[in-house]
């Protein structure tokens, strides 16, 4: 069962809108941020017909580019964990950061 996302609680971090790190085809002014974890879980707890349910539900071309590049991700977690933390970091700058964008790390 999908539960509905809360604005509050105890680990709501508050709402950030906006893109500006992203590719230029990813960005809206919605918090993209939350669309491309959400991918992530979604492939990693649905798998492929969680990822069809939530493409259907987006209204938004640049939620549904998301979608395809993250559901992937959550699936090569499911099960044996194969990638570490530092490829999968690697994996999500290189897939969605702007390349003009600046890091400390």
């Amino acid at each position: 069962m999908i539960k509905k996302l809360s604005s509050t609680g105890a680990y709501f971090a508050g709402n950030i809108s906006g893109s500006s790190g992203f590719k230029p085809n990813l960005r809206d002014p919605y918090n993209q941020v939350q669309h491309a974890t959400a991918g992530i879980v979604i492939g990693y707890r649905y798998g492929w017909l969680g990822y069809q349910y939530a493409k259907w539900r987006e209204v938004e071309p640049q939620d549904d580019r998301l979608y395809d590049a993250t559901c992937p991700i959550g699936r090569s977690l499911n099960g044996e964990l194969t990638a570490t933390l530092r490829d999968l970091f690697g994996l999500l700058c290189l897939r969605f950061s702007h390349p003009l964008s600046v890091y400390p790390w």
